[in-house]
C-alpha cells in the first residue's frame, strides 16, 4: 500500500492560512502582469476579464473558498480601473466587472466543493488504505482469471511471502493438491454472490499447512458481470491443532472406554444413568446405549433399592465408595454379582454433579467360590469317612477274633454256636462295607502322571496310581 503524498494544492489548502492569501494576491498579481507583458509584446489591449478570470479559476482551483474570493476583489477592482481612453467607467463596465465579480464568487463556492469533496475523498481512500493494510485478518482479493489482484501484509507474512510475490500470483499455488478440487467448487458457487464462512487450509510458502477462517464474498464490476472474490482470513492453525490433539485424546480415551472389561458407568444423582460402556452393557444385558436412558438403575437395576440408597449417602458422606460387593438384576431378571468403586464429582461449591465408577462382575467368581467351598466340604466329610471307616475296621478285626474264639470252645451242638455264626457273618457284612468305604477313599486317590505333549503317543509313559 502507498500512503497518500501531499501535493502543492493540498498543502495551500490546509494551515495557515495566510499561505491561501498570500497565493491568491500571488496570482491576481501574475494575472494582471500577464496581461500587461502581452499588451506591450503585442501592442494591443488585452481584454482584462480573461486573465482575470483564469487568475480566478487557479486561485479558486489551489486554495478554495477564501483565496478565491480574494482573488476576485483583486481582478474585478483592477478590471474596473484599467479601462483604456475612459476617465470614468460607464455602465457597461460595471456590469462587466460585477459578472466577473458573480462568476468569481460562484467558481469560488464550486471549487470549494470539490475541494472538499477531494479531500474527503482522499481522506476516506487514506483510511481505508490503512485499516487493510494494518488489519489482523489477512485480506486477498482474487480475480476472474483466479489471480491476486490484491493481498495485505497480514495475509503476506501469514504465508511466507513478499506482497511483490502475491501480487498476481495464481490462486492455486497458495493451496494443497488434494484440496484444490473443493476450493474450485468453492469458487464456482460464489459467482452466485453469496457470502460464505468455512475454514479453511492454505499451504505456507515452505510447505507447512496454515488453517483459517475464511469469510468470502464475490463483487461485480460495472456491466454486473463476476469480477471476483474478496476473502478476509483469520489465523486458527493453533486451535486447529488443539482441536486435532483433542480429537486424537478423546479417540484413545474413547477406545479404552469401550475396550476396558469392566464396566464404566455415569449417573445422575437420581438414578439416570448419563454414559455406559459397553462391558457395563453386556454386564445388565442390555444391547444399546440408548436402552438405558429410561430406566432407573435404583429401581430396575437393584433387587433391593435400600442398597443403591445407601452407596449414594457413603458418596456423598465421604466422596467416594470402595470395593462395595453387591448383587445387580440384569435386564433379563437374572442376578450378578458386583464389585463397585465410584466417586462423587462435585463443582466448585462443592454441589454433586453426578456419580461416577467402574462395576466389576463377580458372579463367575462367586460360583467358583461357591464350588471351592463345596468341594472343601466334601473333602472334609471324605476324611472323616476315611477315618471312620479304619477305626470301624479295626473294631471289626478285635470283635472278630473274639467270636472266633468263643466259637472255637463250643461244640457245634451248643445252643449258643448258631447265635455266634450270625454274629460273625454280621461281622463279615459289616466288613465288606468298610472295605467299600476303603475302596472309595483308594479311588479318590488315585492321580494320572502328566504327559508330556511334546512326546509321540508311543513314548509316552503309561498312568500309574499312587495308592
Amino acid at each position: 500500500m502507498t500512503a497518500l503524498k501531499p501535493s502543492f494544492a493540498r498543502s495551500l489548502v490546509r494551515e495557515p492560512a495566510w499561505s491561501r492569501y498570500c497565493f491568491a494576491v500571488a496570482t491576481a498579481i501574475c494575472g494582471i502582469a500577464i496581461k500587461l507583458l502581452i499588451d506591450q509584446a503585442f501592442h494591443r489591449s488585452l481584454n482584462p476579464y480573461l486573465p482575470s478570470f483564469a487568475a480566478i479559476m487557479i486561485s479558486a482551483a489551489l486554495t478554495g473558498f477564501g483565496g478565491g474570493v480574494v482573488t476576485t476583489f483583486v481582478v474585478t477592482a483592477w478590471a474596473f480601473t484599467s479601462q483604456p481612453h475612459e476617465t470614468v467607467p460607464d455602465f457597461d463596465t460595471g456590469f462587466r466587472c460585477s459578472i466577473l465579480f458573480f462568476e468569481g464568487l460562484l467558481l469560488s463556492v464550486g471549487f470549494e466543493r470539490m475541494l472538499r469533496a477531494m479531500r474527503d475523498s482522499a481522506r476516506s481512500e487514506f483510511w481505508h488504505r490503512k485499516l487493510i493494510a494494518t488489519a489482523a485478518e489477512g485480506i486477498w482479493v482474487v480475480g476472474p482469471d483466479c489471480r491476486l489482484i490484491y493481498a495485505n501484509p497480514r495475509i503476506a507474512s501469514l504465508l511466507g511471502y513478499s506482497l511483490q510475490e502475491m501480487q498476481g500470483a495464481e490462486w492455486k499455488s497458495f493451496f494443497f493438491p488434494e484440496d484444490l478440487p473443493m476450493e474450485r467448487i468453492r469458487y464456482e458457487s460464489r459467482q452466485a454472490q453469496t457470502i460464505e464462512q468455512f475454514d479453511r487450509r492454505l499451504r505456507h510458502k515452505d510447505g507447512s499447512e496454515v488453517w483459517v477462517l475464511a469469510c468470502v464474498n464475490s463483487f461485480t464490476d460495472e456491466s454486473g458481470d463476476h469480477a471476483g472474490y474478496l476473502a478476509m482470513m483469520t489465523d486458527i492453525t493453533e486451535r486447529k491443532h488443539a482441536e486435532f490433539e483433542l480429537r486424537r485424546s478423546e479417540s484413545r480415551f474413547r477406545a479404552l472406554f469401550d475396550n476396558v472389561t469392566e464396566g464404566v458407568y455415569q449417573t445422575t444423582r437420581d438414578g439416570r444413568i448419563i454414559a455406559a460402556n459397553p462391558a457395563l452393557l453386556r454386564m445388565l444385558g442390555v444391547d444399546r446405549e440408548e436402552d438405558l436412558n429410561n430406566p432407573n438403575i435404583a429401581h430396575d437395576f437393584y433387587p433391593d433399592s435400600a442398597r443403591r440408597t445407601s452407596n449414594s449417602e457413603i458418596m456423598e458422606r465421604e466422596g467416594f465408595l470402595r470395593n462395595a460387593e453387591f448383587q445387580l438384576r440384569r435386564r433379563d431378571g437374572s442376578l450378578i454379582d458386583v464389585l463397585e468403586n465410584g466417586r462423587a464429582v462435585r463443582d466448585e461449591n462443592g454441589l454433586t454433579l453426578y456419580y461416577e465408577g467402574t462395576l466389576v462382575d463377580l458372579t463367575d467368581c462367586k460360583r467358583m467360590e461357591r464350588q471351592v467351598r463345596h468341594a472343601s466340604q466334601l473333602q472334609a466329610l471324605d476324611e472323616l469317612s476315611k477315618g471312620i471307616a479304619h477305626d470301624f475296621s479295626d473294631a471289626l478285626t478285635i470283635i472278630s477274633g473274639h467270636l472266633k474264639l468263643a466259637q472255637s470252645e463250643l461244640s457245634p451242638s451248643h445252643p449258643a454256636f448258631k447265635q455266634l455264626e450270625r454274629a460273625l457273618r454280621g461281622h463279615d457284612e459289616a466288613e465288606r462295607l468298610t472295605k467299600r468305604l476303603l475302596s472309595c477313599e483308594r479311588q479318590q486317590r488315585t492321580l494320572p502322571v502328566p504327559e508330556d505333549l511334546l512326546l509321540p503317543p508311543s513314548s509316552t509313559p503309561e498312568r500309574v496310581q499312587r495308592q
